[in-house]
């Protein structure tokens, strides 16, 4: 019953790495194209040779040619990378998404952010931080509306009051006026079922940093392999419709 399909569902979400598994901007391509919203463009005037050649056999030899509209990625997507610190063992993977991302001709529009440890008032076009080559929070709403897809990727472990306090940034450049919990928030409430997180280290609740299990509890929450990125894109495909996800599982903790 229900009981048993929960079950099911959080094992799926708290698995072990795979030892066989070494992971490759080819296989990170692949499981990032599961992501797609195709739309069609134009005259019909592209050749469809599988229905061209099902048709013609239909006609007993006589060629028929089909032709159908283009068809085009309609997804927009927006990586969003947390950088230095605990992240650092961690730079050769998110290089290799980040990479894979970026050479695609799969998106309709992609940009990239970077921030550290949590988001807060601020996102920085480069992984230096600099505060003068930076977007502020708000603006970045009002640039990017639902539609896109935000991927956000992070280890989510810090200090709780990184997470919960005002003023809790250990960098004197965050104003912070607002904890980094607003923010995570924020993202949640503006993309709705269009955000998720991957995360380098296992999400497991028995192990989980605090913090950890707070963010999960916001926004569906994915290990950074290339099992996790293919569950991930399936979420964001189906807009997280029927999909348990840690924010189920986490969800009803205190903060």
């Amino acid at each position: 019953g229900m009981r048993s399909a929960v079950q099911i569902a959080e094992k799926r979400i708290f698995k072990d790495y795979r030892k066989d598994i070494v992971l490759d901007t080819r296989q990170i391509k692949l499981a990032l194209k599961r992501l797609k919203k195709l739309e069609e463009i134009g005259k019909q005037d592209e050749l469809n040779i599988d229905k061209t050649i099902d048709q013609t056999a239909k006609n007993g030899g006589d060629i028929d040619l089909i032709f159908e509209k283009r068809r085009k990625n309609d997804v927009k997507i927006v990586l969003l990378m947390d950088v230095g610190g605990s992240m650092t063992p961690y730079a050769h993977l998110v290089n290799l998404l980040f990479s894979a991302a970026n050479n695609m001709s799969h998106w309709k529009d992609f940009k990239y952010y970077y921030f550290h440890n949590c988001i807060y008032e601020s996102l920085y076009f480069n992984g230096r931080r600099n505060p003068e080559e930076s977007i502020e929070f708000d603006d970045f709403l009002k640039k990017f509306d639902s539609s896109y897809k935000i991927v956000i990727v992070g280890d989510s472990a810090m200090a709780s009051w990184e997470l919960t306090e005002k003023y809790g940034s250990i960098y004197y450049y965050h104003k912070n006026e607002m904890p980094g919990i607003f923010y995570i928030q924020e993202i949640a409430n503006h993309f709705k079922n269009n955000v998720i997180w991957l995360n380098p280290e296992l999400i497991r609740p028995e192990w989980s940093p605090w913090t950890r299990k707070i963010i999960s509890s916001i926004i569906p929450m994915y290990d950074l392999t290339i099992e996790g990125i293919e569950d991930a894109m399936n979420y964001l495909r189906k807009g997280g419709k029927n999909l348990y996800t840690t924010v189920n599982y986490f969800k009803g903790l205190n903060f």
